[in-house]
């Protein structure tokens, strides 16, 4: 099963094509790099698959879930997230370091949106925590 699945995502800014027709696909524990020349699209793709642009065109689903149209913030609640660059990293700690203290912040919003949304929680009833994709 793909953990993320992105089909045809495409997104325009007036007359700009930023991204066309990207699929991907990513399982379970899989690592997967996106390559590209300076604004060939990449940072563009990942703000549409998080949330943060919406696409134009094309979908993504995250554990077989459309989640195309949810907000970043949604999108966290159910163990989606990214990085930034360089930006919160404390430079005093590892890289590992600082991944972990941006799970422990994955937590605590999976918790919050848990308690917004009742006992049910995110994923419809299944008591276990989501993970964010390649976190054990």
């Amino acid at each position: 099963m793909s953990v993320l699945e992105v089909r045809d995502l495409t997104i325009r800014f007036g007359g700009l094509v930023a991204v066309d027709g990207l699929n991907l696909s990513v399982d379970e524990w899989e690592i997967v790099g996106l390559m590209g020349p300076n604004g060939a699209g990449k940072t563009t793709a990942f703000n549409c698959i998080t949330g943060f642009y919406k696409p134009s065109r094309g979908q993504v689903f995250y554990r077989d879930r459309d989640v195309t149209k949810l907000p970043p913030h949604r999108k966290a609640a159910l163990g989606m997230g990214r990085t930034f660059q360089n930006v919160g990293m404390v430079k005093s700690e590892t890289a590992l370091e600082n991944l972990l203290q941006r799970s422990e912040g994955l937590h605590r919003g999976r918790h919050r949106a848990a308690a917004r949304e009742g006992s049910r929680g995110p994923r419809g009833g299944d008591p276990r925590p989501a993970r964010a994709v390649g976190h054990p």
